[in-house]
């Protein structure tokens, strides 16, 4: 995180506007996983968050969606 944390104002510096943090890819939505989105929330202030689901998930997609945008909303 300590690492991130600067990564906002270095990209500025070269330039770009946009920042792409990819959490790596988890099966499943577990405590871990919420408590590091909430901790990048807070330390990104980001301006749009996207949740991608693996296709693999199928229908079962929107439970995980559901707790990712109440947890991060």
């Amino acid at each position: 995180m300590e690492r991130l944390a600067k990564r906002p104002a270095a990209s500025r510096h070269h330039g770009c506007d946009t920042l792409i943090v990819d959490t790596a890819g988890r099966l499943h939505v577990d405590q871990e996983l919420m408590a590091e989105m909430e901790s990048l929330k807070k330390l990104l202030a980001p301006q749009e968050i996207l949740f991608i689901a693996d296709a693999m998930t199928g229908q079962d997609a929107s439970t995980p969606r559901r707790i990712f945008m109440r947890v991060l909303d």
